[in-house]
């Protein structure tokens, strides 16, 4: 029985230190204080679902409520972070697209696909051995320039477009968990908003819906991704 638990406490022991060593390799340079370097950089891959915080959402014609509406969403993030401090910079790529059916009567259906893309700078805000000695979390934000693109396929069988192009801020908070000193998984909420003018140069006619003059865009998005440490 003595001879069992001593086996019981080594075999304890062993697992610990295992999991120490791994949990340091597995550690990112700048998580590191043993650390030679002055900086890291991470790239980012993400993919998700976005949908609609606003009723002026995304849709490019009036009469119909966004709220709740989900779209896909596809992310590339380039942070440069300090290793001494919790600052970092870098750029943002951000795309969101979406197909809608609206019914403006029983008998009429109108498609809608819709197309953002968002390239901004970004400042990063990084929260060290966050949950776990490393894990950590960002805090990130960005003034950059959006594209808007709607297009519909009319019941009378035409098409009707609305582009724009503009400014848009964006916002959010992530946390990841290296497995790997160069690789990590990654969990982001984010969001993005623009005060959207849309310009046509197509017509429509006798269609009960007519389109917006303005559309308040509001995204939130949930995000799950793969980062690379260099």
């Amino acid at each position: 029985m003595e001879h069992r638990r001593i086996k019981t406490i080594q075999i304890i022991i062993l697992a610990g230190l295992l999991l120490s060593y791994c949990t340091v390799h597995a550690q990112p340079a700048f998580l590191r204080t043993d650390t030679l370097g002055h900086s890291t950089t991470i790239f980012h891959a993400n993919m998700g679902y976005g949908f609609g915080a606003s009723k002026l959402g995304s849709s490019a014609w009036k009469g119909i409520d966004d709220t709740g509406n989900v779209g896909l969403t596809y992310a590339l993030r380039w942070t440069h972070c300090s290793n001494k401090n919790s600052l970092g910079y870098g750029m943002y790529a951000l795309g969101y697209t979406d197909n809608k059916k609206h019914h403006p009567t029983k008998e009429t259906t109108l498609k809608e696909k819709t197309y953002i893309t968002y390239i901004a700078p970004q400042i990063s805000y990084i929260k060290k051995e966050t949950a776990f000695p490393n894990g950590f979390g960002l805090i990130d934000f960005g003034v950059g320039y959006l594209h808007y693109s709607s297009e519909s396929k009319l019941p009378e069988g035409g098409t009707y477009q609305v582009q724009y192009n503009g400014i848009a801020l964006n916002a959010g908070i992530s946390y990841e968990y290296p497995f790997h000193k160069n690789w990590g998984a990654k969990l982001e909420i984010g969001s993005i908003f623009s005060p959207i003018r849309p310009k046509s140069h197509s017509t429509i006619s006798n269609l009960p819906l007519q389109p917006r003059d303005k559309i308040n865009l509001f995204l939130i998005f949930m995000q799950i991704g793969i980062s690379h440490y260099l």
